[in-house]
């Protein structure tokens, strides 16, 4: 229901002169914009801190692979050139 609002809605509100009130449907529009508004700035949030996840494990496993590969890269006999 509130994304039928927000399609079917002009934003008409910023050209009404400065100093005169709202009408009620344009304070309809304000709120499901601003509530919109948070929907989108909590998803932008959560897909942060599920990239940052995702880097941060990347890495550690990156890191766990190397450290392991040191020790038999340092054990293994050399070859000759």
């Amino acid at each position: 229901m509130v994304g039928l609002i927000a399609l079917n809605t002009s934003l008409e509100w910023p050209l009404l002169p400065a100093g005169q009130p709202f009408a009620a449907e344009q304070l309809d529009q304000i709120r499901v914009w601003v509530g919109l508004s948070w929907v989108r700035n909590a998803a932008d949030g959560l897909m942060f801190v599920l990239l940052l996840l995702a880097m941060l494990v990347l890495a550690s496993v990156v890191v766990g692979r190397r450290q392991a590969a040191e020790p038999a890269a340092a054990s293994a006999p050399s070859l000759p050139h």
